[in-house]
């Protein structure tokens, strides 16, 4: 585990990266303004503490911007469907389809505080318990591009708004 304090912090995780984001996300609640899920699958365990659960509970608090780039659902792929069912009840949800996406990008922006993963898990049950997978964890309490961390961050933010601006809005 490497860690780089200051005002940037760099972890690496190889288990329940979602329910991790998704704490994280109930952690800071309060201060939470938006949330950006870039995953080509979503699903959701219907369990209480299923990470997409947990993450529209959080986002009960504040009522963040929600913004979901995935890829368009399967004619049969009903766990996808309903995942984006749950987070467009989710008031402020805003919905992209992108036919080609394969980038796992999950992005908290609060008040004083940014975090970002990025790695191989897909925003599913799967991805969250079964699969091995790995992602990067950065944190920021600044989004000052001098500092390391919060560079990295902002260089994700810009890759974000490049693949909605790519996407076809959701109806």
């Amino acid at each position: 585990m490497w860690r780089v304090h200051l005002s940037g912090h760099i972890e690496i995780h190889t288990d329940r990266i979602l329910s991790k984001f998704a704490e994280l996300s109930f952690f800071k609640k309060n201060d939470l303004y938006r949330i950006w899920l870039v995953s080509p699958w979503i699903t959701y365990g219907k369990g209480r503490r299923d990470p997409l659960l947990s993450l529209v509970m959080a986002a009960q608090a504040k009522k963040p911007k929600i913004t979901l780039i995935t890829r368009p659902p399967e004619k049969n792929d009903e766990p996808h469907k309903a995942a984006i069912r749950l987070l467009k009840a989710h008031s402020d949800t805003t919905a992209y389809l992108l036919p080609l996406l394969h980038s796992k990008v999950y992005i908290l922006h609060c008040d004083g505080f940014r975090a970002a993963f990025f790695g191989s898990p897909n925003f599913t049950v799967g991805g969250n318990r079964r699969n091995q997978e790995i992602a990067i964890d950065l944190r920021s309490t600044t989004e000052d591009s001098k500092e390391k961390v919060a560079a990295l961050i902002n260089e994700l933010m810009d890759y974000v708004s490049h693949l909605r601006n790519e996407a076809d809005l959701m109806a």
